[in-house]
């Protein structure tokens, strides 16, 4: 049998949503999200808010363009109920200008960096805001997890003389329970409590400490530990 690579950490909020405070529960989600990779991404999402914000294509014609681009109905139906809260969302704004984001990489200690990569900041009125869209549709970050986030995006821009002064928020586009509808929830990146500086260290061991069982276990193919596990307990952490 073939050997499984290493887990991928694709962003900050993805390691935000798979941290734990037992690090055995940080191995066992990543070695099951590394059996069972999704098998989508909000990528098109992105680059379609971008398309609504900085190039202004109409509306109809970006929902045209999940009906017509987006093959697999769930996938295209999940698209189809994010784009009008999009549009709630950004409603209003006049951008003085739309720039992407360069991918930036935090160290989270031991070699292991993660990706942070907001999808574009844009100038209005004097001054620059970075949204971070979060898509999911069920457990969206809160309580320790969210205040990890935040605070690994403030070591992050403080550093960052592109991005030091942004206003950022999330935009939460979650469902409050399996057959509620999605709402839009925006959230202001100053008003999220944050960690020490202690709890933020020992929180990131906690992870890599993690993180490198997981690729001991899938360099071993050693998946045992895993078999009262169900794809379902797992594959809402990235995507859904």
């Amino acid at each position: 049998m073939s050997k499984l690579k290493a887990p991928k950490v694709p962003s900050l909020q993805h390691l935000a949503r798979t941290w734990d405070s037992d690090p055995d529960k940080v191995r066992k989600t990543l070695v099951a999200l590394a059996k069972n990779s999704p098998t989508f991404s909000y990528q098109l999402m992105y680059e379609l808010v971008q398309d609504l914000v900085h190039a202004k294509i109409p509306y109809e014609q970006i929902e045209f363009a999940i009906k017509s681009r987006v093959g697999r109905e769930s996938v295209r139906n999940n698209f189809l109920e994010i784009l009008p809260l999009v549009r709630e969302g950004m409603e209003g704004i006049r951008p003085s200008f739309v720039h992407r984001v360069v991918p930036r990489h935090y160290p989270l200690g031991r070699g292991l960096y993660v990706p942070f990569s907001p999808p574009f900041v844009y100038g209005a009125n004097g001054v620059l805001h970075m949204p971070w869209f979060s898509f999911w549709r069920s457990n969206p970050l809160s309580g320790v997890r969210l205040s990890l986030f935040a605070t690994v995006i403030d070591e992050i821009v403080e550093q960052d003389p592109d991005l030091e002064y942004a206003e950022v928020t999330i935009l939460d586009f979650s469902a409050s329970g399996a057959a509620s509808p999605r709402e839009l929830k925006k959230i202001k990146l100053e008003e999220i409590e944050r960690v020490d500086r202690a709890s933020l260290v020992e929180m990131l061991r906690i992870y890599v400490s993690g993180y490198e069982a997981a690729c001991r276990d899938l360099e071993a193919n050693d998946f045992s530990s895993l078999e009262t596990e169900s794809e379902n307990d797992t594959q809402f952490l990235l995507f859904d």
